[in-house]
């Protein structure tokens, strides 16, 4: 709401220090104004007939403050303005008490010496049952033309609340139900917001399982609650009852300090701060505004109770302030206190004037209040940055311990891989290489008594060997890896008598990998030859390896019929242990394939280079 003096609407008659102040209104500039200037205040007036109200003007005293404020007194106290409809004809006003817990918020209206209209109302009353249906006190006023009318209201608080400060504001209907229609748009504007961060929060709990961001969202929810029952939507829907109440209120104050001082806690790592005393303080800090909240809640209403609330507000300001400066000292560096300072600044000197402005240490500027919402809506957008930002993290964190472990995973696999052919290997030769040589030698000494009839035997017998010796270079390539890579890989494409199908280009200068790196390398060479020989039936495959600056570059393309999508998951272990071995390299693996071939591109990084 903006609250302005327009000339022509509200023309002062005299100043604040003149003898007379009334308020003179015309309709022909309809706008809400504040009539702070023109109040009147006194406390506990006695008399016997409300009637007689208006024979103790004399014991009122001038209003200085911008707003109606009785600071946390539970007196009777008392307001009165002058008023006077300068128009030739019958005029209706409204006048707005912007209030929410109050015992009693009467309004009389005298024209001259007569009492013209009565409202007697409290924070008992349902918005339904109030004049206009306010979630406030609006009361009607009807002038009649070129009269004076005295406007008096009796404010007592609500124990459970205890605290009389208002803005007190005049309008002609058509504006005042405009600019009823506006606070409630923003006021939807504001929940929206704070529920869409609920939201974000629980999701970001629900997707990523850590504390803070269910006390983040947890910590909104009762910001919510406490703008809701601070600007009468609760008390306007229950009456002052249940969630209605003053007290109500002072618990979800409290039950918000309590959430906000974890939820800083935990967003600003204070338990890794190396200082295990400080976060026991902290903790302890925040338990006991819960016990408050819990108190104000559940135990009678003793006035004392709110005063505590309020004074305990202050210890939050200071609390939050000054762990603000403490972690951005303690971690110049860090993003978490710079942004916590950032989000929490506007709020904390916001606070801080309207608890000054409540023990009348500082004048109240009505203007200010225009200013709740957006600071409100700033904060909670940068620590919902900051959640995002460390989810983010998080995410990225687990990612890496996830990539991490997949590559020990794939080490251990590719390590028993290794073992159990080393094993195969050994088996073959000590076993059925001895058997196979055995047999060649019987049969070279039964061919020599026989005539030579048994030469096919012996062919075969030395091909079951050379095969042998073929497969064992092939589970254990250990001596033609000594050779390099590149030589490897040439030996056994005559090993294997396919170097007339495969053509190999090489080219860069050779860079050494470990034993174990290149053996892997040779592996996955090998699986995609076999695959495009054994699978896409290719004749004619183009081998590279190529020495970059920063990675070595492995390709084989064949003419073959392709590689099916749907047969990826068929074909199984091979493709499966080059995605294995190229993980496990840090490496990145690329496909193209159609029907008239296919090509597989590997991409691995240099090994680091050891440290003298």
């Amino acid at each position: 709401m903006k609250y302005l003096l327009p000339l022509f609407f509200f023309i002062l008659c005299g100043k604040a220090n003149a003898q007379k102040s009334e308020v003179l209104v015309s309709a022909k500039m309809p706008v809400e104004v504040s009539v702070a200037d023109y109040l009147f205040y006194a406390k506990n007036l006695k008399f016997k007939r409300e009637k007689e109200i208006i024979y103790l003007k004399n014991q009122f005293k001038k209003s200085s403050e911008r707003v109606a404020n009785f600071s946390d007194s539970v007196d009777e106290n008392w307001l009165y303005f002058d008023i006077k409809n300068i128009d030739d004809e019958n005029q209706q006003f409204v006048l707005l008490l912007d209030q929410t817990f109050l015992d009693k918020a009467d309004f009389f209206l005298f024209e001259n010496d007569s009492l013209v209209s009565k409202i007697l109302l409290s924070d008992k009353y349902k918005a339904e049952k109030r004049p206009f249906s306010s979630n406030n006190f609006s009361y009607p006023l009807t002038l009649n033309p070129d009269e004076e009318y005295c406007v008096f209201l009796r404010l007592k608080a609500n124990p459970q609340n205890g605290v009389v400060k208002s803005l007190l504001t005049l309008s002609d209907e058509k504006t005042y139900f405009k600019n009823t229609h506006r606070s409630h748009l923003f006021f939807g504007l504001l929940m929206g917001v704070l529920l869409v961060a609920v939201a974000a929060g629980l999701i970001l709990y629900f997707n990523a399982p850590q504390l803070i961001y269910l006390v983040y969202a947890s910590y909104i929810l009762m910001v919510l609650m406490a703008y809701v029952s601070n600007y009468g939507y609760l008390n306007g829907a229950f009456g002052h009852q249940h969630i209605g109440t003053g007290k109500f209120y002072h618990f979800t104050i409290m039950m918000g300090a309590f959430l906000q001082i974890h939820f800083v806690r935990l967003f600003l790592d204070l338990s890794k701060k190396r200082s295990p005393r400080f976060d026991r303080f902290v903790v302890i800090l925040s338990f006991y505004f819960l016990i408050i909240a819990i108190s104000t809640l559940f135990l009678p209403n003793y006035p004392v109770l709110p005063t505590i609330s309020r004074s305990s507000v202050s210890v939050l300001i200071l609390f939050l302030l000054g762990i603000a400066v403490w972690a951005y000292f303690q971690d110049r560096n860090g993003k978490s206190a710079k942004l916590y300072l950032v989000a929490l600044f506007p709020g904390l000197i916001m606070t801080f004037y309207l608890l000054c402005t409540s023990l009348n240490i500082f004048p109240i500027f009505p203007q200010i209040y225009s200013f709740l919402f957006p600071i409100s809506t700033y904060e909670i957008l940068i620590f919902g940055a900051g959640l995002v930002l460390i989810y983010t993290k998080e995410k990225e964190k687990i990612e890496r311990e996830l990539a991490t472990e997949r590559i020990i995973i794939a080490g251990k696999i590719i390590e028993a891989q290794e073992h159990e052919r080393e094993r195969i290997a050994q088996d073959l030769h000590d076993d059925l290489g001895s058997t196979l040589s055995m047999l060649k030698y019987k049969l070279a000494e039964t061919n020599e008594t026989t005539d030579n009839q048994l030469v096919n035997e012996i062919f075969i017998a030395n091909k079951a060997l050379e095969d042998l010796r073929l497969i064992s270079h092939n589970l254990t390539p250990t001596l033609f890896l000594q050779k390099g890579l590149v030589g490897a890989l040439k030996e056994f494409l005559v090993l294997n008598k396919t170097s007339n199908m495969v053509e190999l280009i090489d080219s860069g200068n050779e860079r050494r990998f470990s034993w174990e790196t290149e053996l892997s390398i040779l592996r996955v060479a090998k699986e995609l030859l076999n695959n495009a020989i054994k699978h896409a039936k290719a004749t004619k495959i183009e081998l590279q390896v190529i020495y970059f600056e920063q990675f070595l570059y492995l390709s084989v393309e064949d003419n073959g019929t392709g590689i099916l999508k749907n047969k990826e998951k068929s074909e199984g272990i091979g493709l499966k242990n080059i995605n294995l071995r190229v993980d496990y390299l840090k490496g990145k693996i690329n496909q193209e394939s159609s029907q008239r071939g296919t090509l597989i591109s590997i991409e691995i990084p240099y090994e680091p280079e050891p440290q003298n």
